[in-house]
């Protein structure tokens, strides 16, 4: 795990995509962090897995060892792996020294599955008043990532399989309940990764505050104009009070979406 220095700002959960690291995530997630440091302190957390380098990670970040994922390579979730990556992030967010709340969880690729499936076990948990597991996240930012979430909760659906890109239908189980925090669905038009799916956006996230932001690019995180253009869209959805209408409409100046 790494932190930022500021401790008064709202905080950040960051999820690092399979078979890279936190550290790599803080690299890729630069120019983001820039253009919010006055706004929130980024908290990124290491998987407790080891694997193989991911998609698109070499030879970038060769050298940048142990590459690590959220699964065991190749494998399927047990309740196990579930309780032990539960543990990590408990274990990070108690570490971490900031002063103000977890607002936000953000995640790309395998992280972004994972973020999503945190956000779903939240609102799972607040429609049974079961009260938070990790933190009242107010929005999400799911950057990579359109196959269903990732679940941590023993006895579900478990995620994993040879390719980690297995599409399990949740919505019939007792563990699915619709995503209603804004959630930013953040996808390159020539990501191999993501293909033109959008099952994450449309099936398990509530669509009155479920807002796509496509770039042109690949598997990777908004670069230069685009990333200033999703910082806007993370301030918005992080002041949304709950109006009637699109959280990312809010007093709107200019369209933000690209």
């Amino acid at each position: 795990m790494t932190m930022d220095e500021d401790l008064s700002l709202p905080r950040i959960l960051c999820l690092h995509g399979g078979g890279t690291s936190s550290r790599i995530f803080r690299v890729q997630a630069s120019r983001l962090k820039i253009l919010l440091r006055s706004d929130f302190r980024f908290v990124f957390v290491d998987g407790p897995f080891e694997r193989s380098a991911g998609p698109g990670v070499l030879p970038v970040f060769e050298g940048l060892e142990p590459y690590l994922g959220w699964v065991p390579a190749d494998a399927w979730q047990t309740d196990e792996h579930k309780l032990k990556v539960t543990e990590v992030l408990k274990r990070a967010m108690r570490a971490d020294e900031g002063t103000a709340p977890f607002v936000g969880i953000m995640g790309f690729s395998q992280g972004a599955r994972l973020a999503a499936g945190c956000l779903m076990e939240e609102e799972r948990r607040r429609l049974a008043k079961e009260g938070t597991k990790l933190a009242n996240f107010r929005f999400g930012v799911l950057m990579g990532a359109t196959h269903s979430p990732m679940l941590l909760e023993p006895g579900s659906p478990s995620y994993g399989g040879p390719a980690g890109l297995d599409c399990m239908d949740l919505s019939q189980t007792k563990y699915f309940a619709s995503i209603k925090v804004p959630t930013i669905h953040v996808v390159g038009t020539r990501d191999p990764v993501c293909k033109g799916k959008k099952v994450l956006l449309n099936e398990y996230c509530d669509a009155r505050h479920a807002k796509l932001f496509e770039f042109d690019g690949g598997h990777h995180l908004p670069r230069q104009n685009d990333a200033a253009s999703l910082a806007e869209l993370i301030l918005k959805a992080y002041r949304y009070q709950g109006a009637t209408g699109h959280w990312w409409m809010a007093d709107e100046q200019e369209d933000v979406s690209v």
